[in-house]
């Protein structure tokens, strides 16, 4: 499967966040987005994020009835702060057989340089 990875604190997920969703699937020809909820994003304060479960419960509800468009948790049993390059690491070990395209939203990605081992993720992963 060509997976779009959305990833977030949703705090809370809006309807551009969803309508992102929505056309990445089309444009990207991609067979789901997955809204991957960020327990603790290191670029930001934990003490200003709404519990985790309850953002996951958020997003599942923005989703439902949505095609191709899945939340989940799958960073909730990984090491803590959340770096992208680690979850990617993850992802392909654990799904070998798909393809991850990385979601990037315009404020995520004015930062990008400040993420952990970004030249890595821009030499080995889509970004959309």
């Amino acid at each position: 499967m060509k997976i779009g990875i959305f990833g977030g604190s949703f705090n809370p997920i809006h309807n551009g966040h969803i309508a992102i969703g929505r056309t990445m699937l089309r444009a990207m020809g991609l067979d789901e987005v997955w809204y991957m909820v960020s327990p603790h994003n290191p670029l930001k304060q934990s003490a200003d994020l709404l519990d985790e479960r309850e953002r996951l419960r958020m997003v599942e509800k923005a989703v439902a009835g949505e095609k191709g468009l899945r939340a989940v948790d799958y960073e909730f049993s990984l090491p803590r702060p959340s770096y992208t390059w680690n979850t990617l690491q993850h992802l392909h070990r654990d799904f070998p057989d798909d393809e991850f395209v990385l979601i990037i939203g315009g404020d995520n990605w004015a930062n990008f340089h400040r993420w952990a081992h970004s030249e890595n993720i821009l030499s080995t992963h889509r970004i959309a």
